[in-house]
């Protein structure tokens, strides 16, 4: 899977094009969610 991951968009560009959505960070590096214009990190762990 990390062979996937390795197309780097900034959430200044994604955000650009919508304000809700759901996606990874570099190397798998936990969870994004983005709600209402917001970027939130949820890793393994929980937090």
């Amino acid at each position: 899977m990390l062979g996937y991951s390795r197309a780097v968009i900034p959430v200044s560009e994604l955000l650009r094009h919508g304000n809700i959505g759901l996606g990874t960070f570099t190397d798998v590096d936990g969870e994004m969610i983005v709600l209402d214009g917001i970027r939130l990190r949820v890793h393994a762990c929980g937090s």
